[in-house]
């Protein structure tokens, strides 16, 4: 199993380890075994730490730990050094690409390293956190970069983030899995689908708007909601505008829109919020 996980261990420790000192509590080191291996028992854990060099009463060496049950350390040195600086500068549209990209890989693994942190299992960590997962698991960030990204996704201006929140609006999907089974059921039922019938709903008028399979009683109802709801909170909703909109122009972007709405009204797929807009007459500006 370790030997399995062992790059994921290793990021998740060196996250732990903020000094960089190869060592973590016994604390933060049974967290880190039963959060990427499985739980284990007081008689296991004390099997395990009467194995590594170098133990103390309070820190473990997990790179002893690393070399005695996975690979060699100077596999660990190597890969350690690898978390470079960023030389330049880089815009929040290519950091939000990156971030996506790198994520994308290996989200599991990611929303566990998030676990360790979420204390209090509500789903939310600390902007220091954030920022130290960030940059082991995908790269280093200047503070103006990560002040860019934070003051992004911190609609609420906390110290703390839901990071299932801060994956969605990323645009990160955290449902694969059960979108897979529909897109199936889909396909089955196609097939089920008689030649004729095919061939009547090919004669179906194409629409070009998104949201063309929404009832227009659907609709209403959704709407409905959404004044009502929006009247309720709209001073925080102004609150988090003025928030992103540091230049006082009066206008945000779209994902930011939704990103808003999602947080302090309901979750809106993205039909729906393009309908919402078409409705009240929402116009891209070309600023």
């Amino acid at each position: 199993k370790v030997a399995a996980k062992e790059d994921e261990l290793r990021q998740a420790f060196q996250i732990v380890d903020i000094d960089q000192t190869l060592k973590v509590t016994m604390g933060e080191f049974r967290r880190v075994i039963e959060t990427f291996i499985f739980p284990l028992t007081q008689e296991q854990f004390d099997a395990i730490l009467a194995k590594i060099p170098g133990t103390s009463k309070v820190t473990v060496p997990y790179f002893e730990f690393l070399s005695r049950f996975a690979k060699p350390i100077r596999s660990l040195c190597t890969k350690w050094s690898n978390i470079g600086d960023s030389s330049h500068t880089r815009t929040l549209s290519q950091l939000e690409s990156l971030l996506r990209e790198k994520i994308s890989k290996k989200l599991k693994h990611f929303i566990k390293t998030c676990r360790l942190f979420d204390y209090n299992q509500n789903g939310q960590i600390q902007r220091h956190e954030l920022r130290r997962i960030l940059e082991v698991n995908c790269f280093k960030m200047t503070d103006c970069e990560y002040d860019k990204l934070w003051n992004r996704y911190c609609i609420c201006r906390t110290n703390t983030l839901n990071y299932k929140e801060f994956l969605q609006y990323l645009g990160i999907n955290l449902d694969q899995k059960k979108k897979r089974i529909m897109e199936n059921q889909d396909s089955v039922q196609n097939q089920n689908f008689s030649p004729e019938s095919k061939k009547s709903q090919s004669k179906l008028p194409s629409s070009t708007t998104t949201g063309y399979n929404l009832t227009k009683i659907h609709l209403d109802g959704i709407a409905k909601d959404f004044r009502e709801k929006l009247c309720a909170v709209y001073q925080d909703v102004v609150k988090a505008f003025r928030a992103f909109d540091v230049g006082r122009s009066g206008f945000v972007s779209l994902e930011y829109l939704k990103s808003v709405l999602n947080t302090f009204i309901f979750p809106i797929r993205t039909d729906v919020f393009q309908e919402l807009m078409n409705r009240i007459k929402m116009e891209r500006s070309q600023k």
